[in-house]
């Protein structure tokens, strides 16, 4: 059927793209990130337009808006 040889074919491939792509920010850096711009007297709306314009590709949206959200109401 070829099905197992396609998979192999399609990880290979999203490895060799992967090592491409700009590494992700984990949950602890954009915590970090969010905590520091809070800091700064910055509001969530603030916090995201900061994230995005200082690592806009580096991170998850949804993630990103969750963890903000949790800091900007602490």
């Amino acid at each position: 059927s070829g099905a197992p040889e396609k998979l192999a074919v399609y990880a290979a491939q999203k490895s060799a793209l992967t090592a491409y792509l700009p590494q992700q920010m984990t949950e602890d850096e954009i915590r970090a990130y969010a905590v520091a711009k809070k800091a700064e007297g910055m509001n969530m709306g603030q916090i995201m337009g900061a994230l995005k314009a200082d690592h806009a590709g580096r991170y998850d949206g949804r993630t990103a808006s969750g963890i903000v959200k949790d800091v900007a109401a602490g």
